[in-house]
């Protein structure tokens, strides 16, 4: 495996269409276990919401980017389409890196956000990844061990309430995580 911060991916035409279909699945999934959820697969903006002419989600866009991940990691990514739920033990990391470490991958569209992470989910994974991308090109940005962000010093106020927050710049490669 020699994913570097930096590496690029480019998901090719059935790729996009997988991804696709599994963000269509999992969101379906979810909406017939609780269709009261609050779902924020969605995007809040209305130009990007889900529909027949603009179909990419959050929940597409993460899915394209966890399969980014896993292209440049030489992992398989979770394909899954049960419900995920931090309350009932259902979350699991995105991926197993071929070296045994589990990992959670967080995407984004903006070039210069953060890896974010929840303090009311269940944690899962040894590492979280954040890529960046927006339609077929994915970029891979670094890598946190899970018991370094999980740390009050990374807790922030970044709009949407305490958050653990690392910047990109505290982000490494995976040969130096110590």
């Amino acid at each position: 495996m020699d994913i570097k911060i930096g590496s690029k991916v480019t998901l090719t035409k059935d790729e996009l269409e997988e991804c696709k279909e599994v963000a269509f699945t999992r969101h379906g999934v979810m909406m017939s276990v609780d269709s009261t959820v609050n779902n924020l697969a969605i995007d809040k903006e209305p130009s990007k919401q889900i529909t027949v002419d603009h179909p990419l989600t959050l929940e597409e866009l993460s899915v394209r980017g966890q399969t980014a991940f896993c292209i440049l990691a030489g992992s398989e990514p979770d394909r899954s389409v049960h419900p995920r739920s931090s309350q009932n033990n259902t979350e699991k990391p995105h991926t197993i890196l071929p070296n045994g470490l589990s990992v959670t991958i967080r995407v984004t569209r903006k070039k210069t956000n953060r890896l974010v992470v929840e303090p009311h989910k269940k944690q899962v994974g040894d590492l979280y990844a954040l890529m960046i991308g927006d339609g077929d090109t994915y970029e891979f940005r670094g890598f946190k061990k899970q018991k370094e962000l999980l740390q009050d010093k990374y807790l922030k106020n970044i709009g949407w309430g305490l958050l653990y927050a690392a910047d990109q710049c505290e982000l490494v490669d995976l040969k130096d995580l110590k």
